[in-house]
């Protein structure tokens, strides 16, 4: 596949204000922050002498979390209902700009294992950080893993 192209038409490349996020089909414009990740653990097989003789293929994880605005967050969990902790959801993170190809990376099965609202004396706004059980990610479609 070839490699984007350089210099950018106008400059632009995406940016935090080129994100769209949807947690559990509804857009949500007050999550300040979003981060999100996934790996495989793989083990090497050893033997006689120095070199590996394989490789497991290894355990598939995924985690991540957001910060959201207190309001949102309230929004959120009044809508979800009792339980909220309980209730699977999907995450979808929408990249996009004019000229840019599009991206969208979905994070599927999501829950919150907890969540930390501190207030402090000043102007920000109050925030809830919301970290993510994460089943697995999909990006443009793409699965992480076969099987």
């Amino acid at each position: 596949m070839a490699n984007p192209k350089y210099p950018k038409v106008n400059g632009r490349v995406l940016s935090y204000a080129s994100c769209e996020f949807q947690v559990d089909g509804e857009i949500i414009t007050g999550i300040k922050s979003i981060t999100y990740k996934d790996s495989v653990e793989r083990s090497k097989a050893r033997g006689a002498g120095r070199q590996p003789l394989g490789r497991t293929s290894g355990e598939y994880d995924s985690e991540g979390s957001m910060t959201m605005l207190r309001e949102d967050f309230h929004a959120l969990i009044k809508r979800f209902g009792n339980g909220w902790m309980d209730k699977s959801f999907d995450v979808v993170v929408t990249y996009a700009e004019d000229d840019i190809e599009m991206h969208t990376d979905r994070l599927v099965g999501c829950l919150f294992d907890s969540a930390d609202g501190s207030n402090e004396q000043g102007t920000d706004p109050l925030e809830t950080e919301l970290p993510l059980n994460i089943m697995y990610i999909v990006r443009d479609g793409i699965e992480p893993i076969r099987g």
